[in-house]
């Protein structure tokens, strides 16, 4: 089972769910300024964007929970 999000407490449960994190201060930031854009008669129709994402393996992928 795999998360998507990675909020904070993905790493707190038992098993700890793997999650996939994405960078939500930047694609608000983005959605935000498309939304302003298309008010404004400026945005374009559709758009399609890109983010960088990082895999979180946690003990759900069969990863050992780490030592603390």
């Amino acid at each position: 089972m795999i998360g998507f999000d990675d909020v904070h407490d993905a790493g707190l449960n038992r098993p700890s769910l793997s999650s996939v994190a994405v960078p939500a201060r930047d694609t608000g930031r983005r959605a935000g300024q498309l939304l302003l854009e298309r008010a404004r008669g400026l945005g374009a129709a559709a758009v399609n964007e890109e983010f960088p994402v990082k895999l979180e393996p946690r003990e759900t992928c069969g990863c050992p929970r780490p030592q603390t």
